[in-house]
Parts: structure tokens; sequence; C-alpha cells
């Protein structure tokens, strides 16, 4: 049997699911480093539990860390387990509501997901 979900309704599914699953209190992020070992406001490391002994869960990159242009930036680079139990899940619906639950929690635009 098939069912038909709106895509509100499978947006705000999946709001719901990673508030359920993601404890916020227990996610916290840093700047990442550059190649002097000095914070770099281009790159945001977020993970789970205590820094060094957590789990990370995605680091976000805006153009400004690389290089060259990155057309698909700010991008957000996922653990590849939770990127996998996601579309398990809801397929490929979950990118741009978890694209939202970034920007309300962590304040991060997020244009491209890898």
């Amino acid at each position: 049997m098939r069912f038909i979900i709106s895509e509100n309704r499978i947006n705000d599914l999946v709001i719901k699911y990673l508030n359920k699953t993601y404890d916020i209190n227990n996610i916290h992020w840093t700047y990442g480093m550059d190649d002097n070992y000095d914070e770099d406001e281009n790159s945001v490391e977020v993970y789970f539990g205590d820094y060094g002994d957590g789990e990370e869960f995605f680091r976000w990159y805006n153009s400004g860390y690389f290089v060259v242009k990155c057309d698909r930036c700010p991008l957000l680079d996922m653990d590849t387990d939770i990127k996998e139990n996601l579309t398990n899940l809801f397929g490929n619906k979950w990118e741009e509501p978890f694209k939202e639950w970034v920007k309300t929690h962590f304040n991060l635009d997020v244009k491209t997901i890898e």
C-alpha cells in the first residue's frame, strides 16, 4: 500500500524526527582551523558530546574557506552514517527540512549537503 504525503507534512515529520533524535543540548560546535591553527570563521565543526571525544555530526564550510570559488557553498559535509540513516528513512526528502533545522539551531545557511 502506498501513501501520498504532502510536502509540508513530510517537512514537519523530518523536523520532528530531528528534534526527537538529536538532543540540541548535547550538540556543540567550534570554528575550524586554518593552516596556521587559527580559528577560521569560514568553517564550523558540529559534534555530539565533548570536543575530541565526541562524535562528529557535520562540518560546515563557507566559500571563504576554499582557495577557489565554491559554487556549492555554503556546504555541509555530514557524517556518512547519519546521512544514510536519514536517506533510508525519508529518501531525499530530508535535505530541505534539515537545512531549515541547521539554520534554526546553528544560524548557518546551507546550499549543498554532501
